[in-house]
């Protein structure tokens, strides 16, 4: 595209030179550059707004006023103040040597010659013909230390703004022609001390001048064709920004690229030297560092879009009015519609059925309220769905430097699919513990049904034998068969109650009855692994604030973890030991072993899932269990393995003695995610996790 717009001047323009205005942006907008090399952005679309009707550039502010119009000039050419450390950038460098003034005095100096009476109609009747599309070049006088200093300001729009960097050329008609050749070497040595690269190019691209940054950058130049020079190229460059100016006369800005990846901003205008022959003179800043930051900014949205444009939560921005700014692509396929633009209030009712009111309790208005991180479940019936969804919508604040909320990202999470997991997990614990226990109970029934069957078969053939048998032997020997009966009714109860959970309110448990009931139920399965169970209750021990079913379920799990780390070990002697000692106003409850130990998995043992055995052995789910239950009751539970020489893993539950302990914490059914309601004793040593 076109790198600048065609303005007719008039003899009497082009004659007299002077400090010609370049407009100068951070890089935003890049054409084909003169080197031939990519572009990096489009050129720019040469365009002047409207002047705004105060500017106030940082270094206007203070007390001393300003009028509109100096303030719009200054702002136009403060052009890059990174490259030059001055307020006016490379502005400043050319017009302070000009006049002589020192750099202390310089600013303030051209503000005061900028708003004299002199000066300020012209600027004022510069910029109000900017407003209207008219552009042509005015001339200023400044006050220098050797005399009066006449400039030129041509203001030349670039891209969607105005702001104009100045080049100084020496006003021909305000110089004696012998001074011409003396005028021409010192603007050659203001050049010289610019920040950017400066080359003066004839018609036939070779370079008459150049400056110290230009040879610093590309080498000696000069008699050389600046294709030749800048991109190693025998022939020029098919489209050529800069060297359009020997058509135009006119200001051209254009950017470009090397093949080292350094970026410059190059400002091509007329030059007529004291010969009359006809150059271009062109100003190279160096914008690497701020191409570089822009399209490190682009990447750095890029994968920040395409992360939310492909999470499975549905994103949204709002502002203080609920109103939605932004969402990604997962709103638009819930909702079937684009939600930008719409109040989250009536985006979320049209699909629950509640009207388009707010409702109470709404993290989305909360969030504006506190600027805190607010979040609320509800189940939403979305287009196309056959069954309703359970959705969580959680609000967090997006705070400005005041920490006031200026909007709230809203996350909207479908946790349907993971709630139906989740009960089908808890059916599967219950399973699990079910056949777990079915095994304790197994060994403890056979005992009563093997006397039951015994104290039967003595009364038929005692019926046999005797035609008469005595009333008070007969009743012995039914009650005998009565109370098998009632101890296998105790035990099933007792497993219904440790299945379903039973009573589940905290009160005074006792250690030592948990522990008998636990051995009560696994003390077979032990004798049957060849292990040798001891039981160390301190006599002295009070009662603990526990649930009691889910005491005996705890040490179930922690006793069978036990037996299975056993079973997977060598140990020639096989222990359990289950103590329990009084620490303080706690109780210390300990189940420890001699098998293998835990090795570098102690702070993972109790993750759900997380197990060494193999995948028909459990599901990883038994500490996870117990770690929910001790934290329930306001306990803490710690796996490590024993220390050298022993072997083993050791288990402590630390847990409020009953008389000193706050109340308990409100019991209830640990939730599926790993910590439900049915005991499950599958992992805890790692050589017994799958």
């Amino acid at each position: 595209m076109p790198c600048r717009r065609r303005h007719r001047r008039s003899k009497a323009t082009r004659s007299t030179t002077g400090i010609i205005a370049l407009a100068h942006h951070r890089p935003h907008s890049v054409r084909h550059g003169h080197d031939g090399s990519a572009p990096h952005r489009t050129h720019h679309r040469l365009t002047m707004p409207t002047p705004p009707s105060a500017i106030s550039p940082p270094f206007l502010e203070g007390d001393t006023p300003f009028s509109s119009a100096v303030a719009r000039l200054v702002e136009q050419l403060s052009d890059a103040p990174d490259c030059s450390g001055s307020p006016l950038g490379t502005t400043a460098a050319v017009l302070q040597p000009l006049t002589g003034w020192p750099p202390a005095e310089f600013l303030t100096r051209l503000l005061a010659d900028l708003s004299s009476e002199n000066n300020l109609p012209t600027i004022e009747r510069a910029i109000l013909r900017q407003a209207s599309g008219d552009f042509s070049p005015f001339a200023l006088t400044l006050r220098g230390r050797s005399g009066p200093v006449h400039i030129q300001i041509a203001a030349r729009p670039v891209g969607s703004g105005a702001t104009i960097a100045a080049m100084p050329l020496p006003l021909a008609e305000s110089i004696p022609t012998g001074d011409l050749r003396s005028e021409r070497s010192r603007l050659l040595n203001l050049l010289d001390r610019l920040p950017g690269y400066v080359m003066l190019i004839g018609s036939d691209h070779r370079i008459r001048y150049e400056n110290r940054a230009s040879r610093q950058l590309f080498g000696p130049g000069v008699g050389k064709a600046c294709h030749e020079v800048l991109r190693g190229s025998p022939t020029p460059c098919a489209h050529c920004p800069p060297c359009e100016v020997f058509e135009t006369r006119t200001l051209c800005v254009s950017d470009w690229t090397r093949k080292n990846g350094s970026a410059f901003r190059v400002y091509a205008y007329p030059f007529e030297d004291i010969d009359g022959s006809s150059l271009v003179l062109k100003l190279g800043l160096d914008i690497t560092t701020g191409v570089k930051a822009l399209e490190a900014l682009s990447r750095s949205e890029e994968r920040s879009r395409s992360i939310t444009d492909n999470l499975a939560q549905g994103i949204a921005v709002i502002d203080p009015a609920l109103r939605i700014e932004a969402a990604n692509p997962r709103m638009l396929q819930w909702f079937g519609l684009d939600p930008v633009g719409m109040p989250l209030c009536r985006l979320l009712h049209d699909f629950c059925g509640d009207g388009n009111s707010r409702c109470s309790g709404c993290p989305a208005i909360d969030v504006f309220r506190d600027g805190a991180t607010h979040q609320r479940s509800f189940v939403l019936h979305l287009p196309g769905q056959p069954e309703e969804r359970n959705f969580r919508l959680q609000a967090c604040p997006i705070s400005t430097q005041g920490q006031s909320v200026e909007a709230a990202v809203i996350m909207l999470d479908d946790e349907t699919d993971r709630l139906r997991v989740e009960r089908q997990l808890a059916q599967a614990r219950r399973l699990e513990a079910l056949g777990t226990l079915a095994t304790g109970v197994a060994h403890e029934i056979n005992q009563p049904l093997s006397a039951l069957r015994l104290y039967a078969g003595g009364l038929e053939m005692l019926v046999e034998k005797r035609p008469v048998v005595d009333r008070d032997m007969l009743l012995e020997r039914l009650s005998r068969i009565l109370r098998e009966a009632d101890r296998i009714r105790d035990i099933i109860e007792h497993m219904r109650a440790l299945v379903t959970h039973g009573d589940i309110q905290c009160r005074p448990t006792s250690i030592a009855h948990a522990c008998a009931e636990a051995f009560g139920l696994i003390g077979a399965q032990l004798r049957n692994h060849g292990i040798d169970a001891s039981l160390d209750i301190a006599p002295d021990l009070p009662d603990v604030l526990a649930v009691p079913v889910q005491l005996e379920q705890t040490l179930i799990n922690l006793i069978v973890n036990a037996m299975h780390a056993l079973d997977a070990s060598r140990q020639p002697a096989r222990d359990i030991t289950v103590s329990a000692r009084r620490h303080g106003n706690r109780v210390a409850l300990s189940v420890e072993d001699n098998g293998p130990g835990l090795g570098l998995m102690e702070d993972r043992v109790f993750d759900p899932f997380f197990t060494t055995k193999d995948a028909h052995s459990g599901m990883g789910l038994g500490l996870a269990l117990v770690h929910g239950f001790v934290e329930s009751w306001g306990g803490t539970i710690t796996a490590a393995s024993r220390r050298p020489p022993r072997t083993g893993a050791v288990f402590t539950i630390m847990l409020n003695a009953s008389e000193a302990a706050p109340p308990c914490p409100a019991a209830s059914r640990p939730s599926p995610s790993g910590l439900g309601p049915a005991p499950t004793p599958d992992n805890g040593d790692p050589s017994c996790a799958s």
